[in-house]
Parts: structure tokens; sequence; C-alpha cells
């Protein structure tokens, strides 16, 4: 009985033995990936880019003088004509010293009218020799006087009564009201901004463009144009205006291309698609996560004889989820497009 006991407690332990060697010894699989064969794709190289429909020129415009804004005549997207009236100031203070140039005009004309008569006077005694020259003199001296005071009323008289007219703010142009950046009731300063007045005769859509795609886009260039409130619509459009320094604030391009021929009921400030469209050729294309995480600048994981390795490539355009590369991979390369966010250089990979 014994005997038999040693000998199960043998054949467990040796059991036991067996089963650990062999964890011990199992392969590890190599990761599963996700692959396609590298194809070159017959495309137009096109590059899309929203923007924002503006008139080709917008001027803001404020009071000549500072004032109490009491009337507000128009509204924005109301269309005037050049002379029409935007704002008006509380007039009280301007009207009266109209009125006081005014009586100080009226008050120089009467002096003005006695020292023309008294020298008319004067001058029929001095030649009927009844007064002497020195008297002549002097009368006429009153009369030159008096002429150059009223003259002084009148200048003064037209300074207040153009400080006047500029309570009433007017259209500088034909257009349409943009950005109102003023209400009844405010005091404005002389020059604040208040309304805007945009030239919609010619429109143009304002895009940004990077650093890398600015040289891509010169002026001339032509492209279709999409809008999003109109989605029936098309446009022609032509490349105007490119900026030579970057926004400050986006760091990118600002670039203005004219519409040639816009919708009628294209508003400002609708959102358009601006569509660039180069030559048809081959184009390597390939999703976005085969782009490597690992990697600081683009590259790729290419498998070669079931093992992965690192290839650095130039990327060119993004098509939505896809984008192309320029240089670095050729037909028939197999990428990892899924799986890739642990591969290291000559892992072993299977299919």
């Amino acid at each position: 009985m014994k005997h038999w006991w040693q000998w199960l407690m043998l054949t467990v332990l040796c059991l036991a033995v067996w089963g650990c060697g062999k964890s011990s010894t199992a392969e590890v699989q190599p990761p599963l990936v996700k692959t396609m064969v590298i194809g070159a794709t017959e495309t137009a190289a096109e590059n899309s880019f929203s923007g924002t429909v503006h008139g080709r020129t917008e001027s803001p415009l404020g009071f000549q003088i500072p004032g109490k804004i009491v009337h507000k005549f128009v509204q924005s997207g109301d269309r005037v004509q050049t002379g029409d009236p935007l704002f008006s100031l509380d007039a009280n203070d301007v009207e009266a010293q109209v009125d006081a140039a005014q009586g100080q005009v009226d008050a120089a004309a009467a002096q003005l009218e006695l020292a023309n008569k008294t020298l008319a006077r004067m001058e029929t005694l001095y030649a009927q020799d009844a007064i002497s020259a020195l008297k002549i003199d002097e009368v006429r001296s009153k009369q030159q006087l008096a002429q150059a005071q009223h003259d002084q009323a009148q200048a003064a008289l037209y300074r207040a009564q153009n400080q006047a007219s500029f309570a009433t703010l007017r259209a500088d142009r034909d257009g349409v009201v943009g950005m109102i950046m003023a209400e009844i009731g405010q005091v404005v300063s002389a020059g604040m901004p208040v309304v805007a007045i945009v030239d919609n005769s010619s429109l143009d859509v304002q895009i940004s463009l990077t650093e890398k795609n600015i040289s891509d886009y010169p002026v001339g260039s032509s492209a279709e144009v999409t809008f999003w409130a109109l989605p029936d619509q098309k446009s022609t459009a032509v490349m105007r205006e490119v900026s030579p320094a970057p926004n400050p604030k986006t760091g990118t391009y600002d670039a203005k291309l004219t519409l040639s021929d816009p919708p009628a009921q294209l508003a400002l400030g609708s959102t358009a698609e601006v569509h660039f469209t180069g030559a048809s050729g081959e184009q390597i294309l390939v999703p976005l996560s085969a782009l490597a995480p690992q990697s600081k600048t683009p590259a790729v994981w290419v498998v070669r004889d079931e093992k992965v390795t690192l290839v650095n490539v130039t990327t060119g355009a993004y098509r939505g989820d896809q984008v192309e590369i320029t240089s670095g991979l050729n037909k028939g390369d197999r990428v990892v497009v899924a799986g890739a966010q642990n591969l290291t250089e000559g892992q072993a990979v299977r299919i």
C-alpha cells in the first residue's frame, strides 16, 4: 500500500514538471496586422477650402463729430445708395452754433451795409473837395474792416453749418449695410466706427492657405465654388490676392478669390467651399491610419518577408480619410493600415 502511494506521487510530480516545460517553451505568436498593397490611383489633384463670401471692399464709417445717437435709419443687409442717411446725432448743440453764427453774419452784414453807404456818401463829398483825403482814408479803412468782419462771420457760419451736416452719417457709396457697431442712445466719439458699408458690386470668397500650400495657388488660379446655403448653385472664381505675410492670429495666409458669376440670392457672409482642380495623374493614396504613430515625421510600416520596416514618406494633399504619398512608396509595397501602434523595427507580423 505504501509503494502504491509513492508511485502515485511520483506520477503527479512528473506530469506537473512536463506541463511547466510545455508552457515555457510555447512560441509567442507575432501580432496580427491589417495591410494593403500599394497601387497608383488615376485621379485629379483637388484641394478644397472653406471660406466666407465678402464684398470687394468694406468701409467702416463714423461721425466726424462726437455726440449721442438719436436716430438709426438702416439695418444690416439693407441696400443703400450714396448719400442715404444711416444714423444721426442729437443736433441741438450744433444747430445752436449755426443760429449764433447766423446772428453774427446778420450783424456783420448790417455793419457792412452801413459802411458801404457811408463810403459812397464820403466819396461824393471827397469828389467835391468837401472833405480831406485823411477823412476819406479813414472811411475807407472802416469799410474794409466791416468787409473783413463780414467775411469772417460768413466763414464761421460755413463751419457751423458743416458741423451741423456732420450730425447725420450718410453712405459714401452704393452697397449693402454690413456690421452695425453702435445703437440709439450710445455716445460716440469722432471717428469711432459705427457702421460698415460693403461694396457688393463684386464678391470675393476669402480662404486661408497654409505655408505648405500657398505656392500651389498663385494669383490667377481658377477654382469652382459651391455654397452651403445654396447647394444647387455653383460659381467659378479666380484668385485675386494672396497675403504675403501670415495672419498673426491664425498663422495662415489670407487669400481672396473673385466670383465670376455669383448667384443672385447669395448673401454676404455665406459659407463657401472652394475647389481647386489640377491636372489628372497617378497618385498613391493611403488611409490616415497607415501613418506610423511612433514616428515624429511622416512614415509608414512596410511588410517585407513577413517583417515590418519603418519607411519615411513625403505626404501631399489630404483627401478626407486618406492622404497622398508623393515619395517613399512604390507600387506593390504592402503597408500596415491597422494594428501599427506597438510595432518595432524588424518585428515579425501576421497578415
